[in-house]
């Protein structure tokens, strides 16, 4: 709920993406169309220059220490948040994107996606209050009445 209709979102750095065009590139990825398999590598290894208390950084990826194999990105902005998780043993993939201010709940959710991906059970994670009143906070906010519909 916190999106601005006339913030002039386009993306970052100009680019807009939807799942399918996501999922088109992760596929050009896995059969190496865009670039050579050695420089996808160097782009999935962790810099040197990196933090080292959470997780290391590629070329644009970000690398789990404990699984080296899981490369990932995420973003937000406001109301937006948005994940590309990547699995170079398997080459599953999750990609959420989301134009609600998910926060921490992202992490929930892809969480959830990749046990269920391992075929393991999942819970799924209590409502949150805001998701709770999100439907009367939008009729209140939002809703435009255009009247009855004629018959």
């Amino acid at each position: 709920m916190d999106y601005h209709a006339f913030d002039g979102i386009n993306g970052e750095k100009g680019v807009c993406a939807s799942a399918l065009d996501l999922l088109k590139w992760d596929q050009a990825l896995h059969e190496h169309q865009l670039i050579s398999p050695e420089t996808q590598a160097e782009a999935f290894r962790a810099s040197p220059i990196t933090d080292q208390k959470a997780y290391h950084y590629g070329f644009g990826w970000k690398i789990y220490r404990d699984r080296p194999y899981i490369v990932f990105h995420h973003g937000l902005y406001r109301g937006f948040r948005n994940y590309f998780h990547r699995n170079l043993r398997d080459q599953s993939t999750i990609i959420i994107l989301s134009n609600r201010n998910l926060g921490g709940r992202v992490t929930q959710i892809y969480q959830g996606l990749e046990l269920l991906l391992a075929g393991k059970e999942c819970k799924a994670p209590k409502a949150s209050r805001l998701e709770q009143n999100t439907w009367a906070e939008f009729k209140r906010n939002l809703w435009i009445d255009y009247g009855s519909s004629p018959r």
